[in-house]
């Protein structure tokens, strides 16, 4: 798996407004993985794309229960 950190930092850095590729590839290569879904929510957050961070806030926190960032971001983000 990529580095979701690498990724995240570069789509900060750049202001970019779409997700890196990258983090979109890992959650195709490893749809079970709760932290690419997490990675790719944050950076999605981070860029304005509220309605697929919450996606994919809670497709982590489906994946992983214990992740209680994820369940508070998604809960953040929809405004619950």
């Amino acid at each position: 798996m990529s580095d979701p950190h690498i990724a995240r930092l570069t789509a900060i850095q750049t202001s970019v407004s779409e997700p890196d590729p990258v983090l979109l590839r890992d959650t195709e290569l490893y749809p079970q993985s709760w932290n690419a879904f997490d990675s790719l929510a944050e950076t999605e957050a981070s860029i304005g794309a509220k309605a697929d961070a919450v996606r994919d806030y809670r497709r982590a926190y489906a994946l992983n229960p214990k992740d209680t960032a994820a369940l508070e971001a998604w809960r953040a983000l929809s405004g619950k």
